[in-house]
């Protein structure tokens, strides 16, 4: 073993072994720090590794068998014991190594520390350097932000809070969402102090241009909160409920906003004034614009659409100068942009990033997943995360299970004692028991494009989905149970919600039973008659109309029952059919 000690370290073995370790360090050190800035493929620098590692035995095998001389490189068996490089050479040669390395570790830790300017919020390492790679010099700082309380969830909406950056990433406006007009609270994010802003009836807030005052619309109209904390309601009735709670400035006399009819409004703030956003057009298939944001230079902005043609919402790009109105990215909800050349959106509940240059409008990198989990409302897009101009991003991460409450059904028998019905699924809607008395329809939300019939067996305590159109509403049985009606908009044949019957067992294809003429604005189906008629509602109301379906010599016909100017809903049919 002595031996073999010897020969390992006369044949200078273990030199070569250290001497290729620290080579293939600094190596990869240096791969490390020009990957981003020459955009390396990211499989450049596992090959390099790889490779490395192959070659390490090879050097090995390679130090044994040879030496080095002053005459050069020589087989072992031919060099005699004076003819190899003397030990100073060996020691300049280590001693130039070890300064390689502390210059590379001296390199690094500036970086590390000279790299703390930019403030981003996020949860992953991985993610923070694939938004940062654009931004030379940027670095990450993550924190925790305490609000003060325990933000309960909305009962009606599931929210926790909504919340925005002003501009310049030193103030957060969040609100607190309670019984009665919500709290809007303004905190400085340097000092951590906190103060009540006022209390309006909104979602989100939204900072003005110069961070000066925060717009909070009420769904009917716009309010503006100084961040002094005064408050000055301006008020107009084209706000859209639906959509309307968040927008843009354009400039600071200019708030956009969603309308009632699911378009994009300009509002000015002295006049009080809405006017149509210049050379906007509903794009074919889209049935809401909502969530602009103004991109630099105010000629175009994003917008979220959507509609039956998208399947899922969509961010689309608007220039207001040249009319072009095109898509960017599918699948994307609650836009923000950064200067550093980012669109950040949410997708699935988690943030994402994609590189987009403002001078092309035009995409110019992959999208990258940022941080997971975000505390928001699928049924309303809203998310509880604010972007700075400078890409500070805050965020609220969503909690395991969001607390529903308010939404519970009962057995209410005839002396009025009540029972639980525990159902698997939270956000349903309008059930209905069958004709046996054995089974319910219920109409599951789970979001704004999520809405299914699913069928719960109350023996059996079963739950079973029957359709997969992603917008169905307003199941209704059949008189002998055997099948139930719907209505829906996402079939190739519909011009608006038509009405289709499926088989109670889920066997077999949905039917269409009738297809709603397009000027009705759809049709819902809303109970059968003990002969076998089907009622639906039909119009956008008020007013609406009550139509009964009865099925003769094969087909489907309508006839008008009842055409009344008030909102008409959830019509049932006695027992008796009377």
């Amino acid at each position: 073993m002595g031996s073999l000690f010897q020969n390992l370290k006369k044949r200078k073995v273990f030199t070569i072994a250290a001497v290729y370790a620290v080579v293939a360090w600094l190596t990869i050190q240096i791969v490390d720090v020009i990957n981003d800035p020459l955009s390396l493929p990211d499989w450049f620098q596992t090959v390099t590794i790889v490779l490395f590692a192959i070659g390490f035995p090879i050097a090995l095998l390679l130090a044994w068998a040879y030496e080095v001389t002053p005459e050069g490189i020589k087989a072992d068996s031919a060099v005699q014991a004076t003819q190899t490089v003397v030990q100073s050479t060996d020691r300049k040669l280590i001693y130039a190594i070890l300064g390689l390395v502390v210059l590379v570790a001296g390199f690094q830790l500036s970086d590390q520390f000279l790299s703390g300017n930019a403030t981003t919020a996020t949860r992953s390492a991985e993610s923070d350097s694939q938004v940062a790679s654009n931004s030379p010099g940027s670095g990450v700082l993550r924190l925790q932000l305490a609000l003060g309380q325990d933000l309960p969830a909305s009962i009606t909406t599931r929210l926790r809070t909504l919340m925005d950056l002003s501009p310049d990433g030193q103030q957060l406006a969040y609100i607190e969402f309670v019984d009665g007009p919500d709290l809007i609270y303004l905190k400085d994010l340097a000092s951590g102090a906190e103060r009540l802003l006022g209390a309006v009836q909104t979602f989100a807030p939204t900072f003005s241009n110069d961070g000066q005052r925060i717009a909070v619309p009420d769904g009917f109209g716009l309010n503006l909160l100084s961040t002094t904390g005064s408050l000055s309601p301006l008020m107009t009735g084209g706000f859209g409920r639906a959509y309307g709670y968040c927008g843009d400035w354009l400039d600071e006399q200019t708030f956009i906003h969603s309308n009632d009819l699911g378009n994009l409004s300009l509002f000015n703030i002295q006049t009080g004034q809405d006017a149509a956003v210049p050379r906007l057009e509903m794009e074919y298939g889209a049935t809401n614009y909502f969530t602009p944001v103004v991109l630099p230079g105010r000629e175009a902005m994003l917008i979220v659409a959507t509609g039956a043609t998208f399947g899922q919402p969509g961010l689309l790009i608007h220039n207001m100068t040249t009319a072009e109105t095109r898509t960017l990215v599918n699948n994307a909800v609650a836009p923000a942009y950064a200067e550093s050349g980012h669109i950040v959106f949410i997708r699935d509940g988690d943030i994402w990033a994609v590189p987009f240059d403002p001078v092309t409008q035009q995409l110019v990198g992959a999208e990258a997943r940022i941080v997971e989990n975000i505390s928001g409302s699928d049924e309303l897009y809203h998310y509880a995360y604010g972007l700075s101009d400078s890409g500070r991003l805050i965020y609220l991460e969503a909690e395991e299970e969001a607390p529903l409450s308010g939404y519970s059904y009962f057995w209410i028998d005839r002396a009025g004692q009540e029972t639980v019905l525990e159902l698997p699924l939270a956000n349903i809607n309008n059930a209905q028991i069958s004709p046996d008395g054995r089974s319910l329809l219920v109409e599951y939300i789970g979001g704004a494009q999520e809405r299914d019939i699913w069928l719960y067996d109350l023996q059996r305590g079963t739950f079973g989905r029957r359709t997969f159109s992603s917008l169905t509403a307003s199941a209704t049985w059949s008189r002998d149970g055997e099948s139930f009606f719907f209505a829906s908009a996402f079939a190739a044949t519909d011009s608006s919600a038509s009405i289709y019957r499926m088989n109670t067992d889920g066997t077999g294809d949905a039917e269409l039973v009738f297809n709603v003429p397009a000027a009705s604005l759809g049709g819902l189906p809303q109970a059968t008659t003990p002969t076998g008629e089907l009622l639906i509602l039909q119009g956008s109301g008020p007013p609406l109309q009550v139509h009964s379906l009865r099925y003769t010599d094969g087909q489907w016909l309508s006839s008008q029952l009842m055409d009344e100017p008030y909102i008409v809903s959830h019509i049932r049919i006695s027992p008796d059919g009377r």
